[in-house]
């Protein structure tokens, strides 16, 4: 058909629903509790003259659940970090 000026007509009928599925619970509960978190620390320690300096025990925990929960997160969105 290629070099013709034919005009043709196709009909076509989709089944099914574009609708997103709704996120799962679990899903949804790790993206609030992703969104709420805030973890301030020192990025300058530990330093030469203070080899002690650090994140604090809270911190450390904070962060670890942090990334425990993304982690999680991932298992079900493997594409959101990619963005």
């Amino acid at each position: 058909m290629c070099g013709t000026k034919e005009t043709r007509t196709v009909t076509l009928h989709v089944t099914g629903s574009i609708e997103a599925e709704p996120p799962l619970p679990e899903t949804k509960e790790l993206g609030t509790r992703l969104a709420l978190h805030s973890v301030y620390f020192p990025t300058d320690l530990p330093t030469a003259g203070k080899p002690e300096g650090g994140l604090l025990e809270s911190q450390l925990q904070t962060l670890a659940s942090l990334a425990g929960d993304f982690k999680k997160y991932l298992e079900h969105k493997p594409d959101y970090g990619q963005r």
